[in-house]
């Protein structure tokens, strides 16, 4: 006969408090006593407690649903909140965050100075989770203290990867497959001759995997004719050699790392039919990968939610990196040949 599966029941008789303490306690509850969640743990493993999957799960898919008012506060850290893309993003968020129980205050790495400042501002807003967004003005990334923010004090997750911020867990665009995507969508779309132009590659780690997907692309489909140059003003002695490079190659279409790119070209070569890997959903004239920043704001929430009633703080021994895919989206700067 099997033996009788310990219940939560049979550990708050143990220790003598409610079941429901005994159940929030081990799903890492905010609102439990740190020391009560220790003792329960210690009670559940004594008694070789094993949670029931079926139940766990419907448990937590309760949980995340109340309706509860927004008691606890995160901080999105950003290079400026005032600008019009993060107040936009900040809404998002605010929407995100707000389902789960959980305010938003912006706090600006470029106005607050410092890691000091900054470790004050969240201190004084009871800030108990960090979103970190990604750093793109370099000078700032560099100059930035980052060893002084109160790593220990928060759960951090970051929204954005970026060259520049500690290694937190975070939520980052799957760039290596989506880029290998657009790549074939341009190559049925009838584009045998392709130039693929990115920013500067010592930009990001995204550049980085985006030419990592060029090179396996071009390796695997030899009978597609791939060339590659870089734009950005830290090579900019590079860039006159590595259009001349393009133009030579004769691509009938090019693919942008992003899309402002096209700005910045000859006109024979802007005028070519182009993908970007930045696209607007909004914008149906642009072909190229669609990245929903819904997708990775919420990807980022839960991130941070389950760090947080984990108990999780400071920098973790092993990162977790969540990779959000993004679509193909069709365009009228990409007609199809044939």
């Amino acid at each position: 006969m099997p033996a009788k599966r310990v219940t939560l029941a049979d550990i708050a008789s143990h220790l003598g408090v409610n079941k429901s303490t005994v159940s929030r306690a081990l799903q890492n509850d905010p609102s439990v006593n740190p020391g009560t969640v220790d003792k329960v743990r210690a009670m559940a493993a004594a008694l070789g407690y094993v949670p029931d999957p079926a139940l766990s799960a419907l448990s937590q898919e309760r949980w995340r649903r109340e309706d509860r008012q927004c008691s606890l506060n995160w901080a999105y850290l950003c290079e400026q909140p005032d600008s019009v893309n993060k107040r936009e993003e900040l809404v998002l968020l605010g929407s995100l965050a707000g389902k789960l129980g959980y305010s938003i205050t912006p706090v600006g790495l470029r106005q607050q100075g410092g890691a000091r400042t900054i470790n004050r501002i969240l201190r004084a807003r009871g800030v108990c989770g960090v979103l970190l967004d990604r750093v793109y003005d370099t000078a700032l990334a560099h100059r930035f203290d980052w060893d002084h923010l109160d790593w220990p004090a928060y759960s951090w997750v970051a929204a954005i990867e970026s060259r520049y911020a500690p290694a937190v867990h975070r939520v980052i665009n799957n760039s290596f497959d989506t880029t290998r995507e657009a790549f074939a969508r341009m190559v049925n779309h009838g584009y045998k001759r392709i130039g693929f132009i990115q920013e500067a590659p010592d930009l990001s780690r995204e550049n980085e995997r985006q030419q990592a997907a060029f090179l396996q692309y071009k390796e695997m489909h030899p009978t597609i004719s791939m060339v590659q140059a870089f734009v950005g003003e830290r090579i900019a002695s590079m860039a006159t050699a590595d259009i001349d490079r393009l133009r030579s190659a004769r691509p009938t279409a090019i693919l942008y790392g992003y899309t402002a790119i096209r700005d910045r070209l000859p006109h024979d070569l802007a005028a070519l039919p182009w993908a970007t890997l930045t696209s607007q959903a909004d914008d149906k004239s642009v072909a190229g990968i669609h990245m929903s920043m819904e997708a990775m704001f919420r990807a980022a929430v839960d991130l941070l939610d389950f760090q947080y009633r984990r108990r999780e703080r400071g920098l973790p021994q092993h990162r977790h990196t969540l990779l959000v895919d993004a679509i193909w989206q069709d365009g009228e700067s990409l007609p199809r040949l044939g």
